[in-house]
């Protein structure tokens, strides 16, 4: 059983057909930073989800960076109703080779998120890059794609899952997505909130 966490530039035409239960049909691109060891948990009466693991690696398109020995920490209020309420993503770690060594790599704000009711267990999140010493390389915004939450299908309920022994393992990863992607998903969440109110 895998947890990946990842970018795209996936089609978002799907994502209009509904304003909930809708995926953000994000697909892997580089820079990427690989996590492993994720536990998940949400709190249906609080509407906390949380996603921890351990850091490991980062590639990107020009070479591969291990050893990064950091943190992955993904948390967010979602309410009974599939709704991001908001949340924060935050990356630590140090690659020597490439000048990063203040301890984090990458932090952010969650704006978006999208997720199926037909026994996907996959979260999708975009996030507004706010700093870190990888910034610079990830652009403005960023995904994430986490398989294997724990969800069943509806947020009424509490769900979890722990960190796998060394023999297994969870895989987490985040990526950089493309300006022409992001701008249509900015669209389609404000279609989503006019909706809303309506």
């Amino acid at each position: 059983m895998n947890t990946r966490v990842f970018a795209a530039i996936g089609a978002v035409a799907a994502a209009a057909a509904s304003v909930t239960a809708a995926p953000l049909n994000l697909t892997q691109a580089f820079p990427d930073i690989y996590s492993n060891f994720t536990s998940t948990s949400y709190n249906a009466a609080s509407g906390a989800f949380t996603a921890e693991g351990w850091s490991s690696s980062l590639t990107t398109t020009g070479g591969f960076y291990d050893s990064i020995f950091g943190t992955f920490v993904l948390s967010a209020t979602i309410d009974n109703d599939g709704n991001l309420v908001g949340g924060t993503i935050e990356i630590t770690g140090s690659i020597a080779a490439l000048g990063y060594n203040s301890g984090t790599l990458l932090t952010g704000n969650l704006t978006a998120f999208g997720f199926q009711t037909n026994g996907s267990q996959t979260f999708e999140f975009l996030f507004d890059v706010t700093g870190g010493d990888a910034a610079s390389i990830f652009g403005p915004v960023g995904g994430v794609i986490l398989h294997d939450t724990g969800f069943a299908g509806s947020f009424d309920a509490s769900f979890n899952t722990q960190m796998l022994a060394s023999s297994d393992t969870f895989t987490v990863q985040v990526v950089p997505l493309p300006i022409a992607g992001a701008t249509g998903l900015a669209g389609l969440a404000l279609v989503a909130a006019r909706r809303r109110r309506a």
